[in-house]
């Protein structure tokens, strides 16, 4: 399978690893930056560099265009691949507008291709455990899930986050796609109920870095909070069901399980899943780096028709929560 990158900023490097762990070929990438192009093929012994992704297509043959822009750039550069019949793996937001969401997939199943979005904290090993326990009903129907990021005031200050000020919504438009996607793979499609947000901290670029949603999904109800004013970034998962509740952090540090009943001996043994978690690792039962696994799940969707994790309906939810969502902050 042949892959060509699109962007070479810092997170086209970890995708440029990715592919090569699930046995892909990285061909070639592009970027309007002619210098970090040339710099990237030659430090990462890749055959062939572009300055646009035209002049890619043009030249190499494909399975795989891989989108590592700047979100404002994903439509233009998705559009081109599918019109050359080439599958598409794209960065969160896939693109920044519903409408746009809409026309990039029927453009997709127009032409037969398939697209896959970076969706990497659903595969890290506690969040293949936690949805080992929803998909298997540990937790019963699902009533709610709150999904919290912190992150510090200091991610808002760095000059190289600067291309993210054109962003809807800015540094929350950069994050919020991860809440929306942990989110609605537990409660299903979101609909938007209402937004809030505030200021709290000492950015001068953004006018609020504190956001709270509440959503409605088809399977319960769902909150999001989104904070700038965290000492150390961290994402945390609160899930009820009708037979108990599940706390999980996805990036590693916790997953529990607790009865819906108030006894110590119903909750005494909630950690093992955590517990356990090292031999599962081991073992090779749970992921050892998510975007791999992230990956390895699109290649296998191309090559043998394996479900992806998310449908293009749900896609194009996620989409239309994000732009909502968005809509009502003034950053």
């Amino acid at each position: 399978m042949k892959v060509g990158v699109v962007g070479c900023g810092s997170v086209a490097i970890d995708h440029i690893r990715s592919w090569r762990k699930v046995g892909a070929q990285v061909l070639g990438v592009a970027d309007i930056c002619k210098e970090r192009a040339e710099e990237c093929a030659s430090k990462y012994i890749i055959p062939y560099y572009f300055i646009s992704v035209d002049d890619m297509l043009d030249k190499i043959a494909l399975d795989i265009v891989d989108v590592c822009t700047p979100p404002q750039a994903h439509k233009e550069v998705v559009l081109k691949a599918i019109e050359r019949g080439v599958h598409v793996f794209v960065e969160k937001p896939f693109v920044l507008q519903y409408l746009d969401a809409i026309e990039v997939i029927e453009k997709a199943k127009s032409k037969g291709v398939k697209i896959g979005v970076t969706v990497n904290y659903l595969f890290t090993p506690t969040m293949t455990k936690a949805r080992r326990l929803i998909n298997r009903g540990d937790l019963g129907k699902i009533k709610r899930a709150d999904i919290l990021v912190y992150l510090p005031e200091a991610v808002l200050l760095r000059e190289e986050v600067s291309w993210i000020k054109s962003l809807p919504g800015k540094a929350f438009g950069e994050v919020l796609p991860h809440p929306i996607y942990l989110l609605q793979y537990i409660i299903g499609d979101l609909e938007v109920l209402s937004v809030f947000s505030t200021k709290i901290g000492r950015s001068t670029w953004m006018m609020c870095d504190e956001l709270q949603v509440l959503l409605k999904g088809e399977r319960g109800l769902g909150r999001i909070v989104l904070s700038y004013n965290a000492e150390k970034f961290d994402i945390y998962i609160i899930g009820e069901g009708e037979r108990g509740f599940l706390i999980v952090n996805p990036l590693g540090k916790i997953i529990v399980k607790l009865s819906n009943r108030w006894g110590y001996i119903d909750n005494i043994l909630s950690f093992r899943s955590y517990a356990f978690l090292w031999l599962d690792y081991i073992m090779g039962h749970v992921p050892r780096d998510a975007l791999v696994e992230n990956i390895k799940s699109f290649k296998n969707y191309i090559e043998r028709g394996a479900p992806y994790i998310f449908s293009y309906e749900a896609l194009v939810n996620q989409i239309k929560t994000y732009e909502e969502i968005l809509s009502q902050v003034k950053c």
